[in-house]
């Protein structure tokens, strides 16, 4: 079970190098009492001491080239995407509905990664803190709304406009309050890339002569890597298929959904700055359509107990 499964910790990592280091010495006494001659107790008493060293050298100054380069090891994923994580709680807390909502992205963008090859560890991290800044206005999010109370009806497009873009800034004021790496800043800023919220930009135009455009558009950036692009499509589409309902099931309609999200993004640009083939977006949609039928039918069965 030690090495079976990805160290979640850098308690566990610590002791799954020293089981490493103390394999390795087991092989060299083996070695040495075959060849040569069996080390003295003074050697092996320096040789554990030297595996214990390095694996503690390792473990404790990992995090300071983190810091420094301001890279995010494998391991340090694992612990922003562990439940125990601060953010994460306060997102389970104050707004449930947009936890659930990143549980089920991440789900599909993860699956969508290890489909064409790209970082899903990376992807589920991204994923789970590219919505933190809703944490901010909760009940102006969709998803964290009572059925039948929406705040935007009684709120100007405009306002309403303002209020659903700025949660991109407050989420990167909020990974930088606590501390995460600029890799999971990039799922934040990237995860609308330029897209226009085109239901509060009709309504506007509905009731004044003249809008700017502009002012109901993410700033950006668009998506610069495959798994920000993910993320970015997981997002949509996840939408997309909320908006489905009872319909979820019917594979045609799904596979419909998603597609019609992928064409859109690619369409109006949104993915011109990643390297995304043809054969990457089919395996994309596959991907997604498969996870959700998924995940739909289950809790379909579960409903029915």
């Amino acid at each position: 079970a030690l090495f079976k499964d990805k160290p979640t910790t850098r308690g566990k990592a610590l002791l799954r190098i020293l089981m490493v280091g103390l394999g390795a010495m087991a092989l060299w006494f083996v070695f040495m009492g075959v060849f040569y001659n069996v080390p003295t107790a003074k050697e092996t008493l320096i040789i554990l001491i030297a595996i214990f060293l390095l694996s503690g050298a390792f473990v404790l100054l990992l995090p300071l080239f983190e810091g420094i380069f301001d890279v995010v090891s494998p391991i340090r994923l694992m612990e922003l995407t562990h439940p125990s994580n601060p953010l994460l709680k306060r997102l389970q807390i104050e707004a449930p509905g947009t936890y659930h909502h990143v549980m089920t992205v991440s789900t599909l963008a993860e699956a969508a990664a290890e489909r064409i090859g790209a970082n899903a560890l990376l992807v589920r991290g991204g994923a789970y803190y590219h919505d933190i800044g809703k944490l901010k206005r909760p009940q102006y999010f969709i998803e964290n709304q009572i059925e039948g109370e929406n705040v935007h009806d009684t709120l100007s497009p405009s306002i309403s406009a303002l209020v659903i873009l700025s949660h991109v800034q407050d989420g990167v004021n909020l990974a930088k309050e606590y501390g995460l790496p600029s890799a999971m800043i990039d799922f934040i800023t990237e995860h609308h890339g330029t897209t226009c919220l085109s239901y509060f930009y009709n309504r506007a135009k509905e009731r004044e002569e003249y809008v700017e455009r502009d002012q109901y558009c993410y700033p950006g950036p668009k998506p610069r890597s495959k798994e920000t692009a993910l993320l970015m499509l997981a997002d949509s589409t996840e939408a997309a298929v909320r908006a489905l309902g009872s319909s979820v099931l019917n594979v045609p309609a799904l596979n419909d959904a998603i597609r019609q999200v992928i064409e859109a993004k690619k369409r109006e640009g949104q993915l011109d700055e990643v390297n995304l083939t043809m054969r990457d977006l089919n395996d994309i949609q596959q991907a997604f359509a498969k996870t959700l039928m998924s995940m739909y039918h289950t809790r379909q069965i579960k409903e029915r107990k």
